[in-house]
């Protein structure tokens, strides 16, 4: 997992702005149940400590069950309860959108091609 946080244009002030802040979560190749443990943790700190815009990508994803599903709806609920935030997926390959296919799960969670996509969608969120 690799993450980086990006602030979004806007006007410049001393302290965080966690309305502007987004962080971008690069997942691992294989989303199981071994690794998500570790994302989980990590994220509701972030989440608890005021960021409310987060980016999963899933470019070197290769496999995700239904616990990397399940933790990535977790984060999203939480978020979305919680702090008024959003989860967005970028960069999924067509093999892992087989797998979110038949439980729909793009109804819950927005899916982009490109983090500037991402990034566009959450100046407004």
């Amino acid at each position: 997992m690799n993450c980086t946080i990006i602030e979004l244009p806007g006007i410049k002030i001393d302290t965080i702005n966690y309305n502007r802040a987004v962080i971008i979560v690069k997942l691992a190749d294989v989303s199981d149940m071994d690794k998500n443990d570790d994302l989980l943790a990590l994220m509701m700190c972030l989440i608890n400590g005021g960021l409310c815009k987060i980016i999963f990508d899933l470019v070197s994803v290769e496999f995700i069950d239904s616990y990397g599903i399940g933790t990535i709806v977790e984060i999203a609920k939480y978020i979305r309860q919680h702090h008024n935030g959003d989860v967005v997926l970028i960069n999924v390959s067509e093999r892992i959108l087989l797998i979110f296919k038949p439980i729909q799960f793009q109804k819950f969670i927005k899916i982009f091609h490109s983090e500037d996509e991402a990034l566009h969608y959450f100046q407004y969120v």
